[in-house]
């Protein structure tokens, strides 16, 4: 079987150099900005960060809030954990009735969220 090319036409493309670099792709990171503070145009459906006025992929965003929140989540499971632990831990044995009783920690709401409000500050250092 043969087949014919007489109706074929040469389009001489011309070949592109191919980057220095030898790769074909290469990986762009500005690790300048980490872009933790962000502001969303709902009517242009545009992401900004306020740091470096960078214009954000929506769906990069999203990812990162996502992730954001997941972590949230885990350190509030394992406190709630430990916390769980330790109120076992505060159970006593009296003495005169033998009952267990548990034995107050003595903080008021107020030190704790000061308590609190020092772990995030320690934790965003």
């Amino acid at each position: 079987m043969t087949i014919e090319i007489d109706n074929v036409v040469d389009l001489k493309i011309k070949k592109r150099a191919l980057p220095k670099s030898g790769n074909h792709l290469e990986i762009v990171s500005d690790w300048s900005c980490l872009h933790k503070r962000l502001e969303v145009d709902e009517k242009l459906a545009e992401v900004t960060c306020r740091d470096c006025k960078a214009k954000l992929n929506p769906i990069w965003a999203l990812k990162s809030l996502c992730a954001a929140e997941h972590g949230m989540w885990e350190r509030y499971r394992t406190m709630r954990a430990i916390a769980t632990e330790l109120e076992k831990r505060t159970k006593v044995k009296c003495e005169c009735c033998g009952k267990m009783t548990r034995v107050r920690s003595g903080l008021s709401q107020h030190k704790i969220w000061e308590i609190a409000d020092q772990i995030e500050k320690d934790e965003a250092k």
